[in-house]
């Protein structure tokens, strides 16, 4: 039988010790813009649609509005808060915008923002759009974000959607 040193025990506890004590982690999860989707009820405000290996592309009719959801597979549930999240995207011009964002947990929205939020980074690159919320809101069911785009331009436009993202946080 091995018999452990008491310097050894007073070692590994301590160790133990300070390992639960760490401070929480703070972490940003992203979606690939090929998992967002298009919400049914949209679909006729809808031109044209590709999912491809660098994201989601739509093309929404003038005038119209176009719901996309983007669903999470979050870290983990117990103790997992939100307090930022983020859209990376491009719009074919500035008459095409993220109009609405509504946030989830599970089935239940929690933090919505109506605006006119542009798509067209510089030189016509990729934008990144923040959305503080305000707080570190729990997680417990599962998470998603939506946005609305708006097309007030004369023509069907396009926009594509890269990824979205959100900074989880443990307690």
């Amino acid at each position: 039988m091995i018999r452990l040193s008491r310097g050894f025990v007073v070692l590994a506890l301590l160790a133990v010790l300070a390992f639960s004590a760490a401070p929480a982690r703070a972490a940003w999860f992203f979606i690939h813009g090929a998992a967002a989707v298009i919400q049914p009820s949209s679909l006729t405000e809808v031109a044209t649609y590709d999912v491809a290996g660098w994201g989601l592309r739509v093309t929404v009719k003038k005038g119209k509005s176009v719901w996309i959801h983007a669903p999470f597979a979050n870290p983990a549930l117990d103790g997992t808060t939100v307090n930022t999240i983020q859209l990376i995207w491009k719009a074919a011009s500035k008459t095409i915008y993220v109009s609405g964002v509504d946030v989830y947990d599970g089935s239940v929205k929690f933090w919505a923002k109506q605006g006119n939020w542009k798509g067209t980074g510089v030189d016509g690159n990729y934008a990144a759009t923040n959305w503080s919320l305000g707080r570190d809101w729990n997680i417990s069911r599962g998470f998603g974000i939506s946005f609305a785009i708006t097309n007030k331009g004369g023509k069907d436009q396009e926009v594509i959607i890269a990824s979205a993202g959100a900074s989880f946080n443990d307690k």
